[in-house]
């Protein structure tokens, strides 16, 4: 944590870049640095919190925060990070759905995959944007359920061979 406000950039940025593979005790420690002056810090938080998945889902509130980054990379960042803990960031699908509707047609795309990473929670979300006035939006909905795919055809009874 000491070297992340280092004179150096590159060494902030390295510290940062570190922390990941610590395992699940790095997490109070990146969820600091997603408010790090220095955008690259942010940046290598918020992308070693993805490489945690749901092992960093207590900074689920913070990586909703970091979604609106000023920098673009930081925020399309923790959509991503959001996406990687599938099912366990149902939390967060107020959040990405503010994101898909924003100016950042890359965050759109990657809320909208975190979205369809987060299954059946996000789906009215999903179903909801493909009706937004934005056809960019309205695409990126439809195809975030395409990613989804579809669920297996329910069954009345075992088959024969059960």
């Amino acid at each position: 944590m000491k070297a992340t406000d280092d004179a150096d950039a590159g060494v902030r940025e390295a510290a940062a870049g570190s922390m990941a593979p610590m395992g699940p005790e790095a997490v109070p420690h990146l969820v600091r640095l997603l408010t790090h002056e220095d955008k690259y810090v942010r940046r290598n938080a918020v992308w070693g919190l993805g490489k945690l998945g749901p092992l960093a889902r207590t900074a689920l509130p913070d990586l909703c925060d970091a979604l609106r980054d000023p920098d673009p990379r930081t925020a399309s960042g923790a959509a991503q990070s959001i996406g990687q803990m599938g099912a366990d960031a149902a939390d967060a699908v107020p959040a990405l759905t503010e994101a898909m509707r924003g100016t950042n047609i890359v965050l759109c795309r990657l809320a909208a995959k975190a979205l369809s990473q987060i299954g059946r929670p996000a789906l009215t979300a999903l179903v909801a944007h493909v009706k937004h006035r934005d056809p960019f939006v309205r695409g990126e909905a439809a195809l975030a359920l395409g990613w989804m795919g579809r669920s297996p055809p329910r069954r009345s009874r075992p088959c024969s061979r059960c």
